[in-house]
């Protein structure tokens, strides 16, 4: 119960005004409170108070004004709008402090729409503005996004929090989502919980982008040096096949020729702080970006088949040139977050994988994944595979023409009658086209595949039921056939019964 202080003065919120009212993630906004005051009651009592500031329950800051009796005064901050619809909220005298003859008129709340700028950037470093006791890198990337002049959010992820959830993630065009230093220590502080592992597969899965970096997070997967494998989500999603924990941040690092984001790079680096960075191979439908100018020390890797994601194993604040890092981010932008209005790509095989063993003599499906990346739907995309035989004796090619809407993907399956010749070698091409497109060096892809075949099949766990029975009671025996090989079989499977003493 509110004691009313009878002749003091009542504060309360007029209004709440934005500098802008349709601002864009990034964006300053001015929020300004007029704060009114009735001077109690003989109207002259005048008043110095604090006005708070919070956008959905986030404090913002706090502005000290002085009011006259039976006058009205302005607060203001400034605020780093956020895409999305957000609830401005402003409180006067939120401690208090000031005796009112009315209590409880003290807020008022105002809900303002922020449009999406193209890319979020997920502080989730740990640092002290995270609440954690790491090694703060958040300014390095947001100033390299602020020097290339391109717009983005900030969401700062709480010490042992989980991330930004699926439907945050889904309103970008491209996220950044750095963990700087940051590792495991205990069983909640975790550089990518179970939950942002989730909702990082979900956005990859729907065709985002995704920038991650950190020397920390395959270390706190599996701390164990080797291989990765399918299941793995540092396998399926960041697509490594191998790491090698903490050899270190190379002196100078160097980028692969023809690669999009590398060509050409050769940059200085050192660690602001304890080095973890890990050397890491890629697996199949990824690319080695940065290395130690050879096949060691990978240390970030990429790819564009069904989403386009840049892994990174050593910080981007070791980059030590401001040039550098900006160049770096420019580079990464356009490779993941800049979109054409027709751009079509050759994503992946599906069936049959690069590598494989094909039955020969039979009708084999070629399935293809492809994907239109661009603005525009597409109703004539010309895919295409070309099958030929290393030893030049066998041709076949075959054309799709399929629509795929903008920002979709498509599977289209070619079947090919496969020659009954075994111990051979194919290569397996495919492209897809359209007649404007915008880049070209993503429609085309191959495999080579065999009829290496082997005819295998295994017997195990024969039983027979009843085990011991009178002698002419009827027996039930089973046994589980097992085909190992790479051939579809059908083989004849006989039981005997041996006369035992």
């Amino acid at each position: 119960m509110n004691v009313v202080a009878v002749g003091e003065p009542d504060l309360w919120i007029n209004e709440i005004s934005f500098s802008d009212d349709s601002p864009t993630g990034g964006d300053t906004v001015t929020i300004t409170a007029e704060v009114a005051n009735d001077g109690g009651d003989s109207g002259v009592v005048s008043v110095t108070t604090n006005v708070t500031f919070y956008w959905d329950n986030n404090y913002i800051g706090t502005d000290m004004i002085t009011i006259q009796g039976d006058s009205t005064s302005d607060a203001e901050m400034d605020w780093e709008a956020v895409g999305g619809t957000h609830t401005i909220k402003v409180i006067v005298d939120e401690e208090n402090a000031i005796e009112e003859s009315d209590e409880d008129n003290n807020e008022e709340e105002e809900d303002i729409n922020v449009n999406y700028p193209p890319i979020l950037f997920v502080d989730d470093d740990d640092s002290e503005n995270n609440g954690g006791f790491s090694l703060e890198t958040d300014p390095y990337y947001t100033n390299a996004l602020e020097n290339i002049s391109i717009g983005y959010d900030t969401i700062r992820v709480g010490s042992s929090e989980d991330g930004p959830d699926i439907d945050t993630l889904s309103e970008y065009t491209m996220i950044i989502w750095a963990c700087g230093s940051d590792y495991a220590s205990g069983d909640t502080d975790v550089t990518f919980t179970d939950n942002d592992k989730t909702n990082v597969a979900d956005y990859l899965n729907d065709g985002g982008s995704m920038w991650v970096i950190g020397h920390d997070i395959l270390y706190d997967f599996d701390y164990v040096d080797g291989e990765r494998y399918e299941g793995d989500f540092e396998y399926d999603y960041f697509g490594i096949s191998y790491v090698d924990h903490d050899r270190q941040t190379p002196p100078v690092t160097y980028g692969v020729d023809g690669d999009p984001i590398s060509d050409g790079i050769a940059y200085d680096t050192d660690a602001l702080s304890s080095d973890f960075a890990d050397d890491i191979n890629p697996r199949d439908g990824f690319e080695k970006v940065l290395s130690s100018n050879g096949d060691y020390n990978i240390s970030t890797i990429r790819t564009e088949e069904d989403y386009k994601l840049v892994f990174m194993a050593f910080d981007f604040s070791s980059i030590t040139d401001t040039e550098d890092r900006d160049e770096f981010m420019e580079n990464i932008v356009e490779y993941l977050a800049v979109q054409l209005e027709n751009d079509v790509s050759l994503s992946r095989f599906n069936t049959p994988k690069n590598k494989e063993t094909v039955e020969p003599g039979v009708e084999n499906i070629v399935n293809l994944t492809v994907r239109n990346r661009g603005t525009a739907n597409q109703t004539s995309v010309e895919v295409s595979i070309d099958i030929r035989c290393l030893n030049n004796t066998y041709r076949f090619s075959e054309e799709e023409t399929v629509s795929i809407n903008a920002g979709e993907g498509a599977f289209v399956e070619f079947e090919w009658d496969t020659p009954d010749d075994e111990d051979y070698e194919y290569e397996i091409s495919a492209e897809a086209a359209i007649s404007d497109d915008e880049k070209e060096d993503n429609n085309f892809k191959k495999v080579e595949i065999n009829t290496y075949v082997t005819y295998d099949v295994a017997v195990s766990e024969a039983r027979v039921d009843p085990m011991i029975a009178e002698k002419d009671t009827e027996r039930e025996m089973s046994v589980i056939v097992t085909n190992t090989g790479d051939m579809t079989m059908t083989p004849d499977i006989s039981g005997k019964v041996y006369d035992g003493a």
